[in-house]
């Protein structure tokens, strides 16, 4: 049951794992000084963020949706539902990616977080976690696998640990790699904040269609 709950969940957990919001965030903190623990603070932030959203969605689809081994038709509509958001998400993301390639212009709030206390870095990992309308759509539509499985509260427990420490393995590579490399790996890092902060839209785009079109296919089984 177990690999099979995750299995069914890896394109969610791709998507929120390649969400740029909160790795551009990360390398923000861990460009400033004393980055070190500013980044353990911010990655304890957003385990505990994510964390608190994955339960929340497990509350949501278990009493909307929960009807013995079988799921109810509103975990289906749901499902399509989320589906169709995910799709035109995509497609407005796209259509925002630049046809060439330009020099980035790092929104303002990345200046205020690369200056955060370890408390405020703490906070803001969690925000983004929290406060980011495209994570919860993209928990949500992950938890609506379990509608299939009737999984024990221990099987849920397990599943929900594997799930954010999958989602959250960028963060928690860059974080650590920082932490070995130390100055080293200053350079790298900022390149990723390049990298991610030109491609964003496009790589949320693609994960964003792959993920929706396999939501929006569940849902419309579930119905017929």
């Amino acid at each position: 049951m177990l690999s099979d709950a995750i299995g069914a969940m890896l394109p969610a957990i791709l998507a929120v794992a390649l969400t740029p919001i909160q790795l551009v965030g990360v390398v923000v903190v861990l460009g400033r000084r004393h980055a070190s623990t500013g980044g353990w603070a911010f990655l304890t932030g957003w385990l505990a963020g994510l964390t608190a959203v994955t339960v929340a969605a497990i509350l949501l689809v278990d009493q909307l949706g929960e009807s013995g081994r079988t799921p109810t038709p509103f975990v289906h509509w749901l499902q399509i539902a989320l589906g169709l958001v995910l799709v035109w998400m995509a497609v407005r993301l796209y259509w925002k990616h630049p046809a060439h390639e330009t020099e980035p212009q790092p929104p303002k709030w990345l200046a205020a977080i690369g200056e955060a206390s370890h408390a405020r870095a703490l906070a803001v990992g969690a925000s983004m976690a929290l406060g980011n309308p495209k994570i919860l759509a993209l928990v949500v539509a992950a938890m609506t696998s379990l509608a299939y499985l009737n999984p024990s509260v221990l099987q849920i427990a397990v599943v929900s640990i594997v799930f954010v420490l999958l989602a959250s393995a960028p963060i928690i590579a860059i974080v650590a790699a920082h932490g070995v490399g130390g100055e080293k790996a200053d350079a790298r890092i900022e390149n990723l904040k390049g990298f991610l902060l030109r491609n964003s839209n496009l790589i949320m785009a693609i994960v964003f269609a792959m993920l929706g079109v396999s939501i929006l296919g569940k849902g419309i089984a579930g119905i017929r």
